[in-house]
């Protein structure tokens, strides 16, 4: 019985590992905001952008490689992105979210770096050669994110409605958009607590 409760934990995380991302399908745009939807899920960007592309267009998540990981192995699978200059905004949510996912492409460059500071705490979790380079992301202080052609993602660690965020030393643009872990992940996580506890206890 010990045994059997440890294995069903140790598959139920080796599950939410590898379950797949829902990214947002951005539909909408005006001159303040940008809408979409995931999983039934409204979701708006509120604030400053160089651009919004919702329908078609260069695919700058190309190549996939820095956006997959243990905890999201399907990168954006269309070409949506919001692009940010000097200026951030906030995400908001219809419903609560646990551990949303964000995608990045080329924060910074090579030799300026540029800053998001979240109102979130966030763990960097993937990051590599993108569209328009191979520069670091990295997390110097706080809930500040710091990127030298930076191309990844991070997973803001909490349940949230809303998430903002501000920019210093701005660019070009740096280009992002938004996952939620796939229904019955969490679920699958819980589950698998939970065995490996009664294992414990016993």
């Amino acid at each position: 019985m010990i045994k059997h409760a440890f294995v069903l934990g140790v598959v139920a995380l080796a599950g939410a590992a590898q379950a797949n991302v829902d990214w947002v399908d951005w539909t909408a745009s005006d001159s303040a905001t940008v809408t979409g939807s995931v999983n039934g899920i409204g979701v708006t960007y509120r604030g400053g952008r160089e651009f919004a592309q919702l329908n078609g267009g260069t695919n700058y998540w190309n190549p996939s490689t820095p956006y997959t990981s243990a905890t999201v192995p399907n990168a954006p699978g269309t070409s949506d992105i919001i692009g940010l200059s000097t200026t951030g905004g906030t995400l908001l949510f219809t419903e609560a979210v646990t551990n949303p996912i964000m995608a990045i492409v080329s924060l910074g460059r090579p030799n300026t770096s540029s800053k998001w500071h979240f109102d979130a705490p966030f763990k960097i979790l993937s990051q590599g050669a993108g569209f328009w380079g191979n520069g670091p992301l990295t997390n110097p202080f706080g809930n500040t994110l710091q990127g030298n052609e930076g191309h990844g993602t991070i997973q803001f660690v909490g349940t949230f409605t809303t998430i903002s965020w501000s920019v210093t030393e701005g660019e070009d643009w740096a280009g992002f958009t938004v996952a939620i872990p796939a229904p019955g992940t969490a679920a699958a996580l819980a589950l698998g607590l939970v065995g490996s506890g009664r294992r414990r206890r016993r």
